[in-house]
């Protein structure tokens, strides 16, 4: 999660990248977008963006940035045969998905279920494309809102969150409650740090389900970003009731305390996150510089 003040600053948006696992490369992606879109010229940041989309199976916006490098850099064979590679991928990779939308579509009878089973397994298999061919032959079974947010969510998960918020949006059309897709929402706002909008899906969700500890986890890390550090306490205080041994809510709540000085709070906090999570180095950082912060 990006602080809207980090947002124009690089080093600050590496750093959150650095953060970033092997398996969030879509989230990498924005972060770059805003790198790029300050350095537009930096063949680095476009080859480092490419292999993420490469990595989301999404060549033919990979097989792009190459070429914006080599228009930057003509005699660079590197990235010309990176380049080359990527299509060649673009093809295996579309032929595959082609042969298992042709096998899809030749079978005459679909079972909803079967179809929304099929299109789970795919995705934690992390096949996003093909799990979006079952999940599309499933709405024309069911016009429901569990399957549109299904659809959304694995836009989601490949970085297309212009299509995954029209996917969400169209669940909320049949279903206006569905606490899923508003949660979804929200999260897909969060991550192109648009807080604000994030805030507005996190409070309407509560609105239905205000027991549920992972709005209130994340719309209490939202208004930490936004230096909203007594709200974002007692929206930890809500999470806290649900499940109190959760580290990622004892941390934030010891971190909210720490920007609004209250040093003996945070240490508290923190001291009871390390409980949960021994030689946590995270952790142990935010306990030093808490206590040399009281020695001031």
């Amino acid at each position: 999660m990006i602080p809207p003040k980090d947002r124009f600053n690089p080093l600050n948006l590496f750093k959150h990248i650095e953060n970033l696992t092997n398996k969030e490369s879509a989230k990498k992606i924005v972060i770059l977008d805003f790198l790029i879109e300050m350095k537009p010229d930096r063949p680095n940041l476009l080859f480092l963006k490419a292999g993420e989309l490469e990595s989301l199976s999404r060549y033919d916006e990979a097989v792009v940035c190459y070429q914006r490098i080599l228009e930057l850099q003509p005699d660079n064979d590197k990235y010309l045969l990176q380049m080359s590679h990527a299509i060649e991928k673009q093809k295996r990779f579309q032929k595959e998905l082609n042969e298992e939308r042709n096998e899809l579509n030749s079978k005459s009878l679909f079972n909803y279920e079967e179809l929304i089973k099929t299109g789970e397994s795919l995705v934690s298999q992390e096949k996003y494309y093909h799990a979006l061919l079952y999940y599309k032959k499933a709405v024309e079974l069911r016009n429901s809102a569990e399957i549109h947010n299904k659809i959304g969510h694995s836009y989601y998960m490949l970085g297309k969150y212009e299509e995954a918020l029209t996917w969400f949006d169209k669940a909320l059309e049949i279903e206006p409650t569905f606490i899923k897709s508003l949660f979804n929402i929200g999260t897909t706002f969060l991550i192109l740090v648009q807080h604000e909008r994030a805030l507005t899906w996190f409070y309407k969700a509560l609105e239905i389900d205000p027991k549920s500890y992972f709005v209130l986890t994340n719309t209490a890390s939202v208004l930490e970003n936004l230096e909203r550090y007594e709200e974002a306490i007692r929206m930890y205080d809500k999470a806290l009731e649900i499940n109190p041994s959760e580290i990622v809510t004892v941390r934030g709540k010891g971190v909210a305390y720490y920007h609004l000085n209250r040093y003996e709070d945070a240490l508290i906090w923190f001291r009871k996150a390390l409980e949960l999570k021994p030689n946590d180095p995270v952790i142990n950082r935010y306990i030093t510089v808490t206590k040399n912060k009281m020695k001031d």
